[in-house]
């Protein structure tokens, strides 16, 4: 099992993660580090689940927003900073001002619905046959991997469906195996608990979770896990958005040592909110694992997870920074 992990396994990421990278910003007070744990990753989820099971779609909608807006009023914090962060690199670095501080209002209030609507759908599962529509290329993928005759690693960035998507693939009859961040934090262990509880298997990224996965991919069975999620203290990983990323490599090697067929899945949000599942072409890999080599491949990956996100950049809930090592030239473009 080491041989899968020498290179790019991702370390645990939490809002601890925000606030080391914040520390090349000016020094933030504890008020600051309160308000970030607020609007990351604490009561937001209670509210957005309450709000889900007691109220109509046409006062939830409403209010699910007021909250997300909420949240992402605390310019301070370091969920806000990091949204900031990477909605500046996917602009191509072009947003600013006022225009980007609207940019972060509404990806906060973006993933406050999705979270009403996922919520929602826990308590009444039609919602998610309703809700969630796959393209005829991804309806014939999922058939094919509950066959189970070919192990499919399925990759995707944390597009705002990605909860909702997950929970229609389970009612769909699609058994898949997710490998999740190592985050401790209670909220977080609370929702893969959740998640597994609706017949979503999650386990956190570990040895133990990785030499499941590749027993699951080697007997021809799917395995899901995002790709966008910043390693803690890494800054010269494979480019994304054209600049240096905190992204890990683990799973290059993990589809390499099990020769699984290797697809980017991506959600766009419609009008509605409803979800649209799309899937890549399936990437061919270089077969090799050197350290050059995990990194073409994983650029080829990303290059795919790019095309999704710039579909629908509001909708992509990724709150740690990704290009860590560009915040101080932010920060200093907006002082």
């Amino acid at each position: 099992m080491d041989e899968i992990i020498l290179q790019g396994i991702p370390k645990r990421t939490s809002l601890r993660y925000n606030r080391v990278c914040m520390k090349n910003l000016e020094s933030s007070n504890r008020k600051e580090s309160v308000r970030s744990t607020i609007s990351g990753q604490g009561w937001g989820v209670g509210l957005a689940l309450f709000v889900a099971q007691k109220l109509p779609h046409w006062l939830g909608y409403p209010l699910a927003r007021a909250m997300g807006v909420l949240m992402g009023a605390f310019r301070g914090s370091g969920t806000y900073r990091s949204v900031r962060l990477n909605q500046w690199i996917i602009s191509g670095k072009q947003l600013r001002g006022r225009d980007l501080e609207r940019t972060v209002r509404r990806v906060f209030a973006n993933q406050s619905i999705a979270l009403y609507d996922y919520y929602r759908a826990l308590a009444h599962p039609e919602i998610a046959r309703e809700k969630v529509q796959l393209s005829p290329a991804f309806s014939r993928l999922v058939e094919e991997c509950k066959q189970e005759q070919q192990g499919t690693l399925l990759l995707i960035a944390h597009l705002a469906g990605f909860n909702l998507g997950g929970l229609r693939l389970v009612q769909d009859g699609m058994r898949y195996l997710t490998l999740a961040n190592t985050e401790t934090s209670p909220a977080y262990q609370w929702q893969n608990e959740l998640r597994s509880r609706f017949g979503m298997e999650v386990m956190p990224f570990t040895i133990q979770a990785l030499g499941k996965a590749r027993t699951r991919l080697q007997s021809g069975g799917p395995v899901l896990t995002g790709v966008d999620r910043p390693m803690e203290n890494a800054t010269d990983g494979p480019r994304f958005f054209g600049f240096p990323s905190a992204l890990p490599v683990a799973y290059i090697r993990l589809a390499l040592k099990t020769n699984a067929r290797v697809f980017v899945v991506g959600f766009t949000t419609l009008a509605d909110h409803s979800q649209w599942i799309d899937v890549s072409e399936e990437i061919h890999l270089e077969k090799d694992d050197s350290p050059q080599g995990l990194m073409r491949n994983a650029e080829k990956v990303l290059a795919e997870v790019e095309a999704f996100i710039r579909r629908d950049p509001f909708n992509w809930m990724m709150f740690f920074p990704v290009w860590p090592q560009e915040l101080p030239a932010l920060e200093g473009k907006n002082r």
